[in-house]
């Protein structure tokens, strides 16, 4: 490199790579190759020269940007990422085309080819600690568009990079819409493992296990998919950091999230305010919970919500959502409309497969899986109780010796245990 050639100066430097790229091109090379020239041409290129960017070179698999601000480069991460999460809406898991970036604010050094520095290798190791479709920026970004962008940022505390001395404190963008597996490919791959036929077998002991243990014909697979429609019940948001503002806020996108769940046609939704788990759970008239929580500190809010199944208390779907309370009429239509939108087809998919009406080998077995899955969370609450039951019954037993004992506390139960 001629020093005449070359400068030093401050840039945000992006670092990008197709996730899994090697996967990709040995199932369809032909494919993958015809997918990323149509990125770089329909995404990736329009998308950084309308933010101001510079493609310092493309690699095999990736490219390596400069911005002239951090907010350029931010802003055109998430342009980018966003754009390519909707041209993989529909696609399964295994052929979908990811990016994963990586973005840094540091002093690199130019010459007429190239960029190098400490600020080049950082980007280049955010982008490696970054998911599918993620954005993963270093704590000179963070400080520089925190308070400029209305955007969530997950701290991810520190890590040990190689070659780089200083342990790197690194953020996750948080994109909405990022690649997440659906259930309908997550189905498609566990439908190929349990093809094996050892992966068969063990599935067919554990459930064997599981029906034995906990065994309830009263009901049969049949039975638990002959509802119609499911049925969601709504939980209150809990408030925290309680200010009038943010009082007023939750109020409202509750209103909001209500009405827009009740107009939908896909569902029964049950209003309640009460404590369901006492009531209406336990008849089995819910199917689903849905409950959250808002956090206000000063202009911002951080909305949480969950989908929970009501019988085993999994989670099955949750969303963040970090807004400014800049317009509050239109921060809760928007969240209102995003959060609907995805609990709905969250419900849709989860519906779908319990009633299928492929009553072959496969349906079958589905149906078993999803029995199995129900008394998993059964397992799980009875496999607490069992040593207090079986102390209290030793303990009340006359013939044993242990029939002077009397357990009091968790503390004692987990000692005797031991």
């Amino acid at each position: 490199m001629s020093e005449a050639y070359s400068e030093r100066r401050l840039a945000a430097v992006l670092a990008a790579d197709v996730a899994g790229y090697t996967r990709l091109m040995s199932a369809d090379e032909d494919r993958t190759i015809k997918d990323w020239w149509a990125a770089r041409k329909e995404v990736i290129d329009p998308s950084i020269s309308r933010h101001g960017g510079r493609i310092v070179k493309h690699t095999g698999d990736g490219f390596l940007t400069e911005f002239p601000t951090a907010s350029d480069a931010v802003r055109c991460a998430c342009d980018m990422q966003t754009q390519m999460n909707a041209r993989n809406v529909g696609k399964p898991a295994d052929i979908r085309f990811d990016f994963r970036m990586g973005i840094n604010l540091g002093e690199i050094v130019v010459d007429e080819e190239d960029i190098y520095g400490d600020g080049v290798n950082i980007a280049a190791r955010l982008e490696s600690l970054a998911g599918a479709g993620g954005i993963c920026v270093s704590s000179t970004i963070y400080e520089q568009v925190k308070n400029k962008l209305d955007l969530g940022f997950q701290d991810m505390g520190t890590k040990k990079v190689k070659n780089i001395a200083t342990p790197l404190r690194h953020y996750f963008i948080e994109v909405e819409n990022q690649s997440v597996e659906s259930t309908e490919s997550f189905l498609r791959r566990l439908s190929e493992w349990i093809k094996l036929p050892v992966n068969l077998i063990i599935v067919a002991c554990l459930l064997l296990l599981t029906f034995v243990l906990f065994s309830d014909f009263g009901s049969s697979p049949a039975e638990t998919s002959s509802r119609e429609k499911a049925a969601l019940a709504i939980v209150p948001f809990k408030l925290i950091g309680e200010t009038t503002q943010g009082s007023a806020f939750s109020v409202g996108l509750m209103e909001n999230l209500k009405t827009s769940l009740l107009s939908t046609s896909n569902f029964i939704v049950i209003r309640n305010d009460l404590k369901i788990e006492n009531s209406v759970t336990q008849k089995n008239k819910v199917n689903y919970v849905f409950e959250g929580s808002i956090q206000q500190v000063e202009d911002r809010v951080r909305i949480l919500v969950q989908l929970v199944d009501s019988e085993t208390e999994f989670h099955l779907w949750g969303g963040r959502y970090d807004r400014k309370l800049t317009d509050v009429l239109n921060t809760q239509d928007e969240v209102t409309n995003k959060i609907v939108a995805a609990v709905s087809q969250q419900i849709i998919e989860l519906e779908d497969l319990r009633n299928s009406s492929d009553k072959g080998l496969m349906g079958e077995a589905r149906d078993i899986v999803y029995l199995g899955i129900s008394r998993i969370g059964r397992i799980a609450r009875q496999a607490v109780l069992m040593p207090q039951k079986l102390l209290e019954w030793l303990a009340e037993s006359p013939d044993t010796p242990t029939s002077s004992m009397k357990v009091t506390n968790s503390n004692q139960i987990s000692a005797m245990i031991k």
